[in-house]
């Protein structure tokens, strides 16, 4: 009979109808084999680990494994081009939780596609209800290899709230994360951009939606005085700052003015002389919070 069996052979007589306290010998030899016990089942631990470097001693608790969905979550967020320093137009959960989590966007009226994706295991329920209009309701796998599940939703009206709510299961609510992006359709970018272009005149830039990075004409001009003119259509407002770059890649800011973007947008036009020396003419317009991914904007320039 091994020390084990004695033991819980010895507890096993003590429960007897008639409890009697035990002998200090009893007692005595009780701890001692108890005691031989938990040092056998230490030294056990540390056979099975040996070679690993981990100690476990005694009484000590497993060190917890780290939880894998902050890893998750910056797959999630580079699957679906969220910025997550600045995450205007989407959003990025790493613990979902049991019940439902909810996000609400300010939009201009239009049509958006929302992109997400879910990371980890089991799945989420996104409903995405525009303001005065009908939910649209999509299943979302969270599997280890991202997918893209994307949705489009029309947003009556000027300006309206998009409201986004994911419900997970059981195993997403503890293992999985979560991220999404909501951008202009398409369509409505091409007709953003018609209007904003339609008011802007001489040498321009194709149409962009105004977000983190704007483009720049990039050519070489003469000394000169020029007209460097923006607008926007959508909504919000932006900044538009006109730089020439120099050899050593400096810059210097030849002019700056507030632009308000709105469905009928109005040219701002900031005239500059052009450096000698300079190696190109640098036109941004940089958006304010509530203009963000929500305008598309066309720069210009032309010599007065």
């Amino acid at each position: 009979m091994t020390d084990i069996d004695q033991l819980f052979a010895e507890l096993r007589t003590r429960t007897i109808a008639e409890v009697r306290p035990p002998s200090v010998d009893t007692v005595h030899r009780i701890v001692r084999r108890r005691r031989a016990v938990r040092n056998a089942v230490a030294g056990t631990v540390l056979l099975a680990l040996g070679g690993t470097g981990l100690l476990l001693l005694p009484g000590e608790p497993e060190p917890d494994a780290p939880d894998p969905r902050a890893g998750y979550g910056t797959i999630a967020a580079a699957t679906v081009k969220l910025d997550v320093a600045t995450p205007r137009l989407g959003a990025l959960v790493t613990d979902l939780g049991d019940g439902t989590w909810q996000h609400r966007l300010e939009l201009i009226g239009a049509t958006y596609r929302t992109t997400l994706t879910c990371v980890g295991a089991g799945e989420i329920t996104a409903v995405l209800t525009p303001a005065g209009g009908d939910p649209s309701r999509v299943v979302v796998p969270c599997t280890a290899e991202p997918l893209e599940t994307m949705i489009d939703v029309v947003l009556g009206g000027d300006l309206g709230t998009l409201t986004t709510e994911v419900v997970p299961d059981d195993v997403a609510a503890e293992s999985a994360a979560f991220a999404y992006t909501t951008a202009l359709s398409t369509a409505d970018q091409d007709r953003l951009g018609k209007l904003a272009g339609g008011v802007v005149g001489g040498l321009t830039t194709p149409a962009f939606v105004l977000g983190d990075t704007t483009p720049a004409i990039e050519q070489r001009l003469t000394g000169a005085a020029y007209q460097a003119t923006a607008a926007c259509a959508g909504t919000g407002s932006a900044t538009f700052t006109v730089v020439a770059t120099g050899a050593d890649n400096t810059e210097t800011v030849l002019g700056q003015t507030r632009v308000t973007c709105s469905p009928a947008p109005k040219p701002v036009t900031v005239t500059v002389t052009y450096p000698a020396g300079a190696t190109a003419l640098a036109l941004r317009l940089a958006p304010e919070a509530d203009a963000y991914g929500q305008a598309v904007g066309v720069v210009g320039y032309r010599p007065t």
